[in-house]
């Protein structure tokens, strides 16, 4: 595949988009400041939102305007990031849970960029593996190009529409820390996450600023929609889900063992445990009992082993929040109403 090199034009429009993501930024921090103040309801909230819709529709005029390829959005994200290029930069949720919250309009961008990629079918074209597809010719099998083109789309189309069950989980969790009087010392910045979320999540952005930016009570899964419409194999999309699930919920547990008890005093820390709950309970929605029990024996086999009660035999926070999760499951899983071709299924 030919790289693409960045013209006047493509400057220019990158300087716009920069200025209008960091003005979308800037509402969202002010309308951040009217919920913790308890005035959502007033006329400056009303204008806000009115000027935050007109940006956004902004935002996607100079994406159309950019006439993006797969090449030109790579180049457009390596200009972006410069020296900073990493596969970790794209860990979108990490970023979330992290709390740094920095380069958010960056983030922004990329994150656009890279799902514009991925939900449009046209620029498939751009990235067919030709090794695999001369591969299949010679097997005579025909219209090669549409069967593997069907296949990256497919594969894409249910990963995006897993990360945003997944994202659409955490949140719904999210909302039962913002509201429980245990957590208030935290409310604020438990807010904030909410409002990072939604701004580096542009998939789901519309529908939050349609109810407000209030996390609803009916939690939506899109996945099973996005396998209908791919006419994936319903065999097939169960193990997929159950498997995007399993991959989310081993990072999280180990990432949640590596807080040690005296981490808890340190705020930041505190807040990273809650969001990686939040993003567990949320993967533990998408799996089957099966890959539930394996991953239970697996986080129990690791915190009885020798190896790990060394390095942690006076810490037990993080092990009982998993334990809590672990224990949230059956309740959780009555969250969810599934969306498909034609009919909701609770």
């Amino acid at each position: 595949m030919e790289s693409y090199i960045l013209e006047k034009k493509d400057y220019e429009l990158i300087d716009k988009l920069v200025n209008v993501t960091t003005s979308i930024k800037s509402t969202y921090e002010k309308i951040y400041d009217l919920e913790i103040k308890g005035e959502k309801d007033t006329e400056e909230y009303k204008k806000l939102k009115g000027c935050i819709n007109l940006s956004i529709q902004s935002e996607e005029n100079i994406y159309k305007d950019l006439n993006l390829t797969y090449a030109k959005s790579s180049a457009i994200i390596v200009f972006l990031l410069k020296n900073n290029y990493s596969l970790d930069y794209f860990n979108f949720k990490e970023y979330i849970v992290n709390g740094n919250y920095d380069n958010k309009i960056i983030r922004r961008i990329v994150y656009t960029l890279s799902n514009k990629i991925s939900s449009d079918k046209s620029l498939f074209k751009d990235i067919l593996p030709k090794d695999i597809i001369d591969n299949i010719k010679d097997l005579n099998i025909p219209n090669t190009d549409n069967i593997v083109n069907h296949a990256i789309f497919s594969s894409i189309e249910l990963e995006n529409a897993l990360e945003k069950d997944t994202i659409n989980g955490f949140l719904t969790i999210l909302k039962e820390f913002i509201e429980s009087i245990d957590y208030k010392y935290f409310k604020n910045d438990l807010i904030s996450s909410k409002y990072n979320t939604l701004f580096i999540f542009k998939q789901i952005e519309k529908e939050f600023i349609n109810n407000n930016f209030e996390i609803t009570d009916t939690l939506y899964f899109n996945s099973k929609l996005a396998a209908d419409y791919t006419n994936t194999d319903t065999t097939l999309f169960e193990f997929l889900k159950s498997s995007f699930g399993s991959k989310e919920s081993k990072d999280q547990i180990n990432k949640l063992l590596d807080i040690y008890d005296m981490d808890y005093s340190d705020k930041k820390k505190a807040m990273e445990s809650i969001l990686r709950q939040c993003l567990l309970r949320a993967s533990f929605m998408l799996m089957n009992e099966n890959d539930i029990s394996d991953i239970n024996y697996e986080f129990h086999k690791k915190i009885e082993s020798d190896n790990y009660l060394n390095k942690h035999m006076s810490d037990h926070i993080s092990e009982q929040v998993i334990i809590n999760c672990f224990n949230k499951i059956e309740k959780d899983k009555t969250k969810p109403s599934i969306l498909s071709l034609g009919f909701k299924e609770n």
